[in-house]
């Protein structure tokens, strides 16, 4: 083979090798765009996903935050219309002793067998303001079997310690041990507290 024909033979073997070579070369170069490319796509959701979740937190803790502000402006009007009714409740109250002797009487004489019951005592004393003590003497004198007590009726004397209160009465046992308070401002402080917690069990959707 000449000098010359070797060249040729040389020559054709290297293009062919770089023919070779750059094929491969684009043929990586494909793959690592092809790669890339799906590396980019995965990374994009994966942000795409994360972005999203956060303003789904953002949005559930904005909602908790409107529903917490718009319970919370509720219970103070509530408590406030509570407030109201029942200082209109005690104005009303404080003029029925003096106002209606026969319905304060029935009331008295209500109010005396529930604490005579819920004690369960044979002797009691009674603690009842000084305007009160002839028409509660005269409520007790009427007691008897109907009273809500076991028969016989308990005996029940009336304390010289006047009842500071705007009506009704309290009965306790002589030791002072057990006692039960059943006066106009009790009664309507367990009122409140039960229409209080029936507005917020509604409000807040409770059982």
């Amino acid at each position: 083979m000449s000098g010359e024909a070797l060249k040729q033979e040389i020559r054709k073997g290297a293009e062919e090798k770089a023919a070779l070579t750059l094929t491969e070369a684009r043929s990586k170069a494909e793959q690592i765009m092809a790669d890339a490319e799906v590396q980019a796509k995965r990374l994009l959701e994966t942000r795409l996903e994360a972005a999203h979740r956060r303003l789904e937190q953002v949005e559930r803790s904005e909602a908790a935050k409107a529903r917490m502000e718009c319970t919370r402006r509720v219970l103070v009007l509530q408590s406030r219309y509570v407030d109201q009714a029942f200082a209109e409740a005690e104005s009303m109250l404080r003029g029925i002793p003096a106002s209606d002797q026969a319905g304060y009487g029935n009331t008295l004489r209500r109010f005396i067998a529930e604490a005579v019951e819920a004690l369960g005592s044979s002797t009691l004393v009674a603690l009842v303001r000084a305007p009160d003590k002839k028409l509660v003497e005269t409520v007790l004198r009427s007691l008897g079997g109907d009273s809500g007590a076991s028969s016989p009726p308990p005996k029940v004397s009336i304390s010289g310690e006047p009842l500071e209160s705007m009506g009704g009465i309290v009965l306790l046992t002589p030791d002072e041990r057990s006692y039960f308070v059943n006066t106009f401002e009790s009664r309507l402080l367990r009122a409140r507290e039960e229409l209080r917690a029936k507005v917020t069990e509604t409000l807040l959707g409770r059982e």
